[in-house]
């Protein structure tokens, strides 16, 4: 029987805002789909990915606080080879909005 060794990787995410969302982007290589689970609970998002080299586990984990400004519903996570995209929609009422100024 082998002994298994787990690796803990803090991988580093790139946070990009816009007027409409967040979008959160991390390297994530080796890691597939259904290795990821990413939740949304009490304002913290929480990633965890797992991939297999031989007899070690690498263990991906990062946790976020998330502004009250995102609409949970409105949360997206795309893999694509290795990088990871977590896009976070802010709410309607948080978009900046431009304030029309009337004269006379």
């Amino acid at each position: 029987m082998t002994e298994q060794n787990v690796h803990a990787v803090q991988p580093r995410f790139d946070v990009l805002e816009s007027d409409d969302n967040f979008l959160l982007r991390a390297d994530v290589p080796g890691v597939a789909s259904d290795g990821i689970d990413i939740q949304l609970e009490k304002g913290m998002l929480t990633f965890t990915g797992t991939r297999k080299l031989g007899d070690d586990t690498v263990e991906y984990r990062r946790r976020f606080r998330i502004p009250e400004a995102i609409d949970p519903e409105k949360v997206e996570a795309k893999l694509n080879t290795g990088v990871l995209e977590i896009q976070l929609a802010k709410r309607e009422a948080a978009k900046p909005r431009r304030i029309a100024v009337k004269t006379g």
